[in-house]
């Protein structure tokens, strides 16, 4: 099923992608949501997750993260590269600059929400 949820908006039409995981330390994430429209995998660096949407939405126009943990720590979500013809984008989740993996716990978990129009004209 896809978590897709047009938004309204004046001129061009935008999507919303949600979705939450579980991280699993050097495993492979498990994903709670969102499953359809993006698949999510440890991408072979430590604290690092490639997230491989399910179409070409458009133009990326918002990504959001957040972090949730069980016990108190100081990790924060960092997007970077993004490529929109692979579909990519890359999540790292950093602990004082550097990425950082986070243990398998069922109170851990990360969610994201992209924004995209449905065209790539840049809706300025």
């Amino acid at each position: 099923m896809k978590t897709l949820s047009p938004v309204r908006s004046e001129g061009v039409e935008r999507v919303l992608v949600s979705a939450k995981f579980r991280p699993q330390g050097a495993g492979v994430p498990i994903q709670d949501s969102g499953v359809g429209s993006l698949t999510v995998v440890r991408n072979g660096s430590a604290g690092e997750y490639l997230i491989t949407f399910a179409e070409n939405y458009g133009l990326l126009v918002s990504a959001q993260a957040t972090i949730q943990m069980a016990a108190a720590t100081d990790v924060v979500p960092q997007f970077a590269t993004y490529s929109a013809t692979a579909r990519t984008i890359i999540l790292r989740a950093l602990a004082a600059a550097v990425p950082t993996d986070i243990a398998a716990n069922a109170n851990n978990s990360i969610s994201v929400a992209f924004e995209f129009t449905t065209t790539n004209v840049n809706p300025r």
